[in-house]
């Protein structure tokens, strides 16, 4: 969810509007920033939850493939994508989750409804028909949620080409990223989260990626978006305590969450407690939230994480790649291998003057595989497509 309604806010000053840009130009941008550093990198940390979340739906099974094309896009460009995923949740994203899942659990329920009636109207009314259609379309998008196995593949794959994923527990992964940025250790984070204003103040980009070209990004400087409000980092997050959190239920609307934050000064508990003595639920939260946000507890997950940033190794990539192909002649973990290897049969890492790309057995192995394939799955059609052009 993020800070809620701030869309509504960072329209009012004109700072929403990302700039739309290629990716490797971006990747220049970044290094050239660093250019007293000769072997500069540009770490950009993904928001795996989130991606899965938004975009799992609109894919059609497609999303793993996406994201790891993503990602190898990525290095191509010269970039070093970092993994961020959800591991145990935090005590304090329960209500969070519960009405998530009860979304959900609404959509199914509508969507059942709606293909009911469908069947029993048939296709006679044809205006009521074509309404009934868009209604199922548009009740499906949130209504497929991503499992544990999604993820595990996902990780599996990114780990076995040299992709460092950390597992964030009892806290945000988007959080982590925007502190790693406030700490210099990553330059931009990938997200439709909006949290990432809440943890980085003076640098770092928050990149929103477009839904179906991972050559096009769209990003936002957070320097200008806290800049145009005129706050620190504290006062920003008073407000975003006001306007509703992860962490905090909605006080107000955004509009007055802005004007009290400034007439007000709220830089503390002390002063909430002043203003909304009759609130003690609301001042608890924003209690626990601050707590829960501080530096230390964040350096304190980072450790237990294991969260370390280092340079890519490209040798691990096509190590990786490798082993895939491996896996796929001997048939070994078929299934993981077909979801994921599906984007990259042509896929060539160039990084550092070393070029990998598919050698002529390998390409008999793939054209081999993909006789192999018996699933009439919506996927694997998009898999056989792919290995029709060897």
């Amino acid at each position: 969810m993020g800070i809620e309604n701030i869309a509504a806010l960072l329209k009012v000053k004109d700072v929403y509007t990302p700039t739309q840009l290629k990716l490797e130009d971006f990747v220049k941008r970044i290094k050239k920033y660093k250019e007293h550093d000769k072997n500069a990198e540009c770490f950009i940390g993904i928001d795996i939850d989130n991606m899965l979340f938004k975009h799992g739906y609109a894919h059609y099974g497609m999303t793993d493939a996406r994201i790891c094309n993503m990602v190898l896009n990525m290095i191509k460009c010269g970039a070093t994508p970092i993994a961020f995923i959800d591991g145990e949740p935090s005590k304090l994203k329960e209500n969070t989750h519960k009405k998530r899942s009860e979304s959900i659990d609404k959509r199914n329920d509508r969507f059942i409804e709606l293909k009911d009636k469908l069947i029993e109207l048939g296709q006679a009314d044809c205006m009521s028909y074509r309404k009934i259609l868009v209604e199922m379309e548009n009740v499906s998008k949130y209504r497929k949620i991503f499992n544990r196995q999604d993820k595990i593949d996902i990780k599996n794959f990114l780990e076995v080409i040299g992709i460092q994923v950390f597992v964030i527990n009892r806290h945000e992964p988007e959080a982590i990223m925007s502190y790693l940025m406030k700490k210099k250790k990553l330059d931009a984070v990938i997200t439709t989260d909006t949290d990432v204003l809440l943890y980085c103040y003076d640098c770092g980009y928050w990149i929103k990626n477009n839904k179906n070209n991972c050559d096009e990004i769209e990003a936002c400087s957070i320097n200008k978006i806290h800049k145009a409000f005129d706050m620190d980092l504290n006062k920003f997050r008073f407000m975003a305590y006001l306007m509703g959190t992860d962490f905090t239920k909605k006080f107000m609307t955004p509009a007055k969450a802005y004007k009290e934050v400034v007439n007000e000064n709220i830089t503390s508990v002390e002063i909430m407690k002043e203003l909304y003595n009759d609130s003690a639920d609301f001042i608890e939260s924003v209690r626990l939230s601050i707590d829960f946000m501080s530096d230390e507890n964040l350096e304190k997950i980072i450790k237990e994480c294991g969260v370390d940033i280092k340079p890519l190794n490209t040798g691990k990539i096509i190590e990786g790649i490798d082993l895939l192909l491996d896996k796929l002649a001997n048939k070994y973990d078929k299934e993981f291998v077909e979801r994921m290897l599906s984007e990259f049969a042509q896929f060539s890492v160039k990084s550092n003057q070393k070029v990998y790309d598919l050698k002529q057995h390998e390409k008999d192995i793939l054209k081999k595989i993909k006789n192999d394939l018996s699933s009439t799955s919506t996927f694997i059609d998009k898999i056989k497509m792919k290995f029709e052009k060897f």
